[in-house]
């Protein structure tokens, strides 16, 4: 997962961000686990990696919880080898999870 919108260019940590953020989303499903990628479900992008703003993931804490809220993603597979690997297999529901400390 990473942000898209402040100034820490290590990636998304929670204790460095603004209190309202957006953010790409990615999360990775592997062969038995810990082999290769073969699918994956992103938000904030497509399945080629393009910026897809309208399904970016809000960010939002209010000093003791912080708010992920993502609108729908995309299901994207892996189908070939090259540049661009993927294939878009469909829609994902949105999520929305609070972590609090």
């Amino acid at each position: 997962a990473y942000t898209n919108s402040h100034s820490n260019p290590c990636g998304l940590q929670l204790g460095t961000l603004p209190a309202s953020s957006t953010a790409a989303f990615e999360g990775e499903e592997r062969q038995g686990g810990t082999g290769s990628t073969v699918s994956k479900v992103v938000y904030g992008k497509t399945c080629s990696g393009a910026a897809h703003n309208g399904s970016r993931v809000e960010i939002a804490c209010d000093g003791t919880t912080i708010t992920i809220t993502a609108p729908s993603g995309r299901w994207c597979r892996l189908t070939g080898k090259g540049k661009n690997p993927w294939t878009d297999a469909g829609q994902v529901d949105g999520f929305q999870m609070a972590l609090v400390p």
